[in-house]
């Protein structure tokens, strides 16, 4: 029996003296957010995290990680941070915020659709502030997403609860869809199966358009070459699976070339609005 109230004894001890380490460590962990040094800050609060075994600080320790590690571009881990804090807090604005930095976090990872699902799983319970948050950050998802319909539908909300002027939107939409018409990235791969580079001209990359042109120029002369001077059989093995490799792969390529420069345009038209509409 001594030793069982020993035991108890040093057990109690030792619980009481990690529990003020906690707070110690989640207090350092506040200091070194706002002081700005975030690699710190994720240091302490993975810690925290790791050795709350009551996990009576673990939801706060996640945001303020996942943020910091938001504020260090590591946005993968950033998100799993985030996740985590959403689904263990009970506090409705802790809840809110981590899955707003959760669904921000996978848009600049280009993973528009579980960004959805955050976004749409917040409630605003009224608050101004936040509903003009969600309905900016969907639109700007679906937008992405090429639903533009629904992206319009957001963004025509988001402007009115802001006292936008009512054609910004439309004007948005009325520029995306003529950069759609304009980059057409099933048109460039059609128009270098006609001709090597020709997809890429159509895309305004030249350089690569005239690299092309003259790579598949230069095997299907090789590839006649060969077939005048050896046969076709010795063209077919030896040049063919080559001609083929580059001829599809510059299609594919230059397919890739149309949906970059699309994504760039819309980048750019995205970006401008939300400089005007964040003023």
């Amino acid at each position: 029996m001594k030793w069982m109230r020993f035991l108890i004894l040093c057990f109690s001890i030792t619980v009481h003296v990690y529990a003020q380490n906690i707070e110690q460590t989640k207090a350092l962990m506040q200091q070194a957010y706002a002081a700005g040094n975030y690699s710190y800050c994720t240091e302490l609060g993975e810690r925290i995290i790791y050795f709350d075994t009551t996990y009576k600080h673990t939801a706060i320790c996640h945001l303020f990680t996942g943020d910091s590690y938001f504020r260090q571009q590591d946005y993968a881990n950033a998100a799993s941070h985030f996740e985590m804090a959403a689904q263990l807090t009970t506090d409705d604005s802790v809840r809110t915020e981590s899955l707003f930095g959760t669904g921000l976090s996978y848009m600049l990872m280009n993973d528009y659709s579980t960004a959805l699902i955050s976004l749409l799983d917040i409630y605003s319970n009224n608050n101004e502030t936040i509903e003009k948050r969600k309905l900016l950050y969907t639109g700007v998802a679906y937008y992405y997403l090429n639903d533009f319909e629904k992206s319009q539908s957001y963004l025509n909300q988001f402007a009115n609860m802001v006292h936008m002027h009512q054609d910004t939107i439309a004007q948005l939409m009325s520029i995306t869809h003529k950069k759609t018409k304009r980059y057409k990235p099933g048109k460039a791969y059609t128009l270098s199966l006609l001709l090597p580079g020709m997809g890429q001209f159509y895309s305004g990359d030249i350089k690569n358009g005239i690299n092309a042109l003259l790579l598949v120029a230069g095997l299907t002369y090789l590839g006649y070459n060969v077939w005048i001077n050896a046969g076709v059989v010795d063209a077919i093995i030896s040049v063919a699976p080559w001609l083929q490799r580059y001829y599809y792969g510059n299609a594919e390529k230059a397919r890739a070339i149309a949906a970059n420069r699309l994504q760039l345009e819309k980048n750019t038209i995205m970006r401008n609005f939300l400089a005007k509409s964040l003023q």
